[in-house]
């Protein structure tokens, strides 16, 4: 990536070094035509734009930004399948500041609500995070804003805490009243989930203090109804392999190990209860357990990442693959948590951090697992993974992986996909997102160098001049079996622009009734000189 892209990705711990674990990332519509596509932009100063709601760590206060709704524009040649789609552009508040607005993004089930992290926001970092509803079809801000949405520090001042970079992770509840927003903050200042809930017009906002040092925030996931959340450290220094109800105490200092962990909290009447730590059953000292996790539905499936675990397959416990990575699967039964699967790349190579993004179904049967930088230069879906740049830590090319569990309660591999065009540094695989089925998978490439915008079949024959602007890969599930994916839509912002990283995080809505109303939010962290920007694409 670019020097730019890179220290803004190393700012907000979403760069991964393949040398020493220090900083690591955080951790799906059908038919794309007819589609509309707004962008939620921090980065504009002018131009009409709706503003969302915003809960901004500076002020500690609710704020927005409204201006009227962009005009549709033609857009026949980004949507295949049809004749226009509508392009709208809403921007966040603070226009003009380097805010990294879309690090992180979460959606509601029905796709009306999203949530949008702006960790830098705004000179010291304090971060913040913007709410945007969509009523009547058209996005737009709650009027009034509800003033008791706070960000408190703590239980003693309202004051933020500078470096903490407030939004670099974000989860949202189906019904979108239950918001939770994580932080990852600079050595020595707290590691803390702030969760906030509404009840009508008002917010009440809950605190979770994790244990120092150890990245506690870095990556969340929420269940459908709020009920259950996971919480990632994988800076956890403690090493023992258990399953337990024994949360380390908060303010223990860290060392250099990453074993990392997750802790999972249950909410009972007005309190989050500890409910769960978790760690694999052969945890490593350097695996970064944690760096990504997701949550089905219903809270009782858990994957979870860990991109530098070393092993060469699923059966050893060597170290001859440093950061090959690994991802787990957790599933809880009659309130009791165990491991039920340790999931590897079929040919497990050094520095491919397999395990840096994972996505669950809301169903809980399948799971998606990002490979970044895996070094295979194939194209599309295939059968086996390819040999070729076995251990080339130059060809960060990127993959996917797709996990089905069988009736049986097995799981097995059902979809191994490479972006549909070669491409070194592009990062396919950063980020995934699947839908509640599993039959759509979406795939992250902010590494992507295209120049073409908007929504294609495939990815069109287009310069590589805009280094670093990103893109969306789409993947469909056939009827015949689990087995059955094809490629579906190259998605594109609309007009790219070199360094955006469009695509370096991904959220999908789970609609009940219409999947035609899919909603897709793909952030653009870096977009316009990091002040970053958020779309999203609706349709099938």
């Amino acid at each position: 990536m670019s020097s730019r892209a890179s220290t803004q990705i190393l700012l907000i711990g979403l760069s991964f070094y393949a040398s020493a674990c220090t900083e690591i990332p955080p951790f799906t519509p059908r038919d794309m035509g007819g589609s509309d596509l707004v962008e939620l932009d921090a980065g504009a100063s002018d131009g009409a734009h709706d503003g969302g709601h915003v809960v901004d760590a500076s002020d500690a206060a609710f704020a927005m930004d409204a201006r009227d709704a962009s005009a549709p524009v033609d857009a026949h040649d980004y949507c295949p399948d049809a004749t226009t789609c509508e392009l709208m552009q809403v921007d966040a508040i603070h226009a003009g500041i380097p805010e990294a607005y879309g690090t992180s993004v979460a959606v509601s089930a029905d796709g009306d609500n999203v949530v949008v992290g702006a960790p830098t926001r705004p000179d010291h970092q304090y971060g913040g995070i913007s709410i945007v509803q969509r009523i009547d079809g058209l996005w737009s801000h709650a009027s009034p804003p509800p003033t008791e949405l706070t960000r408190l520090n703590g239980e003693l001042a309202a004051e933020p805490i500078e470096n903490q970079l407030f939004g670099a992770s974000v989860a949202m509840s189906a019904s979108g009243d239950v918001v939770v927003v994580g932080a990852y903050p600079a050595v020595g200042i707290v590691n803390a989930v702030y969760v906030f809930r509404a009840s009508g017009s008002t917010w009440t906002q809950t605190e979770i203090v994790g244990p120092i040092d150890t990245r506690f925030g870095h990556t969340l996931s929420l269940s459908g109804d709020g009920m259950t959340l996971a919480v990632g450290a994988y800076h956890d220094p403690h090493s023992t392999p258990s399953i337990s109800t024994s949360f380390p105490a908060p303010g223990t200092p860290s060392d250099e190990a990453v074993f990392g962990s997750v802790f999972i909290y249950g909410w009972e009447g007005d309190v989050w209860q500890p409910r769960a730590y978790i760690k694999p059953m052969i945890p490593g000292a350097v695996d970064a357990f944690g760096a990504s996790l997701a949550l089905s539905a219903d809270g009782n499936v858990l994957a979870v990442g860990a991109p530098f675990e070393p092993s060469r397959n699923a059966e050893s416990t060597d170290s001859g693959a440093p950061n090959a990575g690994a991802a787990y699967v957790f599933e809880r039964e009659s309130g009791g948590w165990s491991e039920t699967v340790f999931l590897k790349a079929n040919a497990p190579h050094e520095g491919d951090f397999f395990g840096a993004a994972v996505a669950v179904s809301g169903d809980g049967n399948w799971v998606a697992v990002g490979v970044p930088h895996a070094s295979d230069p194939g194209v599309g879906v295939a059968d086996i993974e390819v040999e070729a740049g076995h251990d080339d830590l130059s060809g960060q090319y990127g993959s996917a992986y797709v996990f089905h569990r069988s009736l049986g309660g097995g799981w097995a591999r059902a979809l191994y996909c490479r972006a549909s065009y070669t491409q070194l540094n592009a990062h396919f695989g950063f980020s995934v997102a699947l839908s509640f089925d599993g039959s759509y998978l979406a795939v992250g490439s902010p590494g992507d160098a295209t120049s073409a915008g908007g929504i294609h079949d495939a990815r069109r024959a287009d310069a590589d001049s805009e280094p670093d602007s990103g893109a969306v890969y789409t993947f469909l599930r056939g009827t015949t079996s689990e087995f059955d994916w094809t490629p579906r839509y190259f998605i594109k912002a609309d007009i790219p622009m070199g360094g955006a990283e469009f695509g370096n995080s991904l959220a999908l809505s789970h609609p009940d009734v219409d999947p035609t109303q899919t909603v897709l939010v793909v952030g653009a962290q870096s977009e316009a000189f990091l002040h970053g920007a958020t779309y999203m694409f609706v349709g099938q």
